[in-house]
């Protein structure tokens, strides 16, 4: 009775045997091309094929599909034999030991290009080094700011290979049908603008840029995409809201404060980072002008701006300020935060159109240099600016203000002439 038990398990475990299927592996090669180039291809049912070019140029009908041998040429023969073989071996010690089958990656051992141990990151895992790298890299020339956004992009990317691939797809699942899925996601999911969904891809093509470098994938396929920007009016102040500002009588002195900042960075150029960070020793004299002389936050670009009278009374009211003396800064320069949410109630009391924030005023800066006669050029550099171009782009508004005095300084210069003909 024992004999027979026995007898039907080892009946069923083989029934079940056969029932497995193993996964194969076919080796192919042809020629493409008018140059008749060899071609290879790994194929794996259930797998994306990896296809790729041997770099061995034969002329048409020397290939025999059958055979796989190259008439007149016993060398190229047997290397396609060596190299069928090499890729068979790296299939089966794979599926032996469980790992993955996908096609690429065997030939990629095969041909030597890597080991069976070295993995492909996840996109997610890509993002989540490359974001580790950039913390490390937090200090002048790159602000926690600029860290802070780049993790927001990478929460969105992250989302998006989620649901669209997986959390375990790895970089080499993206193709460059990438570049309308991810917008596609942005516009429909997220219902973010036009501007920001295009620093996103920018900011996934500088990951997959990253990845070319450590060799995890051969190629960025967002690397030919170009993507051009809404342009957005440049919003600034005139000095008709500037002097509402300066007029507008205050009771709260936390507000007064932050009016006094704010007029500051209008007077001076200087971004919420950098007068966060003004010290005494930022302020130099050159030819006998008190200037501030540092080195921007942001981009470490260097500001060098001859400080107006308006500027140096603001410096020097709060020269004895407690906070400042504490901190050893220049100006009491609250959190981003609160400096935005008094510029609202300041605005509004001042009656001023223009939504006021920390960054306004340094966009002002450029109208207040303009009409004291600085050129694009200079106030470029006052502003810590690489280019002209950017400024010019950013930071100015076509104003009929200028058209207007200049129309007047000319007639002025045809009067002046025709009096000096006349007499």
């Amino acid at each position: 009775m024992s004999f027979k038990k026995d007898y039907a398990k080892a009946e069923k475990r083989a029934t079940v045997a056969k029932r497995v299927v193993f996964a194969r592996c076919n080796v192919t090669f042809w020629v493409r091309g008018p140059y008749s180039t060899l071609m290879i291809k790994v194929s794996i049912p259930g797998q994306r094929d990896s296809s790729r070019s041997l770099g061995i140029k034969i002329k048409p009908g020397q290939l025999n599909y059958q055979t796989y041998e190259v008439e007149g040429y016993p060398a190229t023969t047997a290397r396609l034999a060596d190299l069928r073989a090499s890729v068979m071996k790296v299939f089966i010690e794979r599926e032996i030991t469980g790992r993955s089958l996908k096609p690429k990656i065997i030939a990629d051992i095969a041909f030597g290009l890597r080991g069976h141990d070295d993995l492909i990151p996840t996109i997610i895992q890509a993002l989540e080094r490359w974001l580790d790298q950039k913390k490390q890299n937090i200090g002048p020339g790159f602000v926690l700011s600029s860290y802070e956004q780049y993790t927001r992009y990478a929460k969105i990317i992250t989302e998006f290979s989620t649901q669209k691939y997986g959390k375990d797809a790895t970089l080499d699942t993206l193709k460059p049908a990438v570049q309308y899925e991810i917008m596609a996601y942005m516009k429909s999911t997220r219902k973010l603008s036009h501007n920001y969904l295009i620093k996103v891809v920018q900011f996934l093509k500088a990951i997959l840029d990253y990845a070319v470098a450590y060799e995890w994938i051969d190629r960025n396929v967002l690397a030919s995409v170009r993507m051009n920007k809404q342009k957005k009016p440049v919003i600034n102040l005139d000095m008709a809201d500037v002097e509402r500002i300066r007029n507008v009588e205050l009771t709260e002195g936390s507000l007064s404060e932050v009016r006094d900042v704010f007029l500051f960075c209008t007077f001076s150029g200087l971004a919420y980072s950098d007068v966060k960070t003004l010290t005494p020793d930022h302020i130099v004299t050159v030819d006998g002008v008190q200037c501030v002389l540092k080195d921007r936050q942001k981009t470490g670009q260097q500001s060098f701006i001859p400080l107006f009278p308006e500027a140096i009374a603001i410096l020097d009211k709060y020269s004895e300020h407690p906070i400042c003396r504490v901190r050893g800064v220049c100006l009491p320069v609250l959190s981003n935060v609160k400096m935005n949410v008094y510029l609202k109630a300041l605005g509004a009391a001042a009656n001023v159109k223009e939504k006021l924030c920390t960054h306004t005023a340094r966009k002002s800066f450029s109208v207040y240099a303009e009409e004291r006669g600085f050129k694009l050029e200079q106030t470029s550099q006052m502003l810590g600016h690489a280019r002209p171009s950017m400024t010019a782009q950013f930071y100015y508004k076509q104003r009929r203000e200028t058209v207007i005095k200049a129309f007047k300084d000319i007639q002025r210069n045809d009067s002046q002439d025709l009096n000096q003909k006349a007499g």
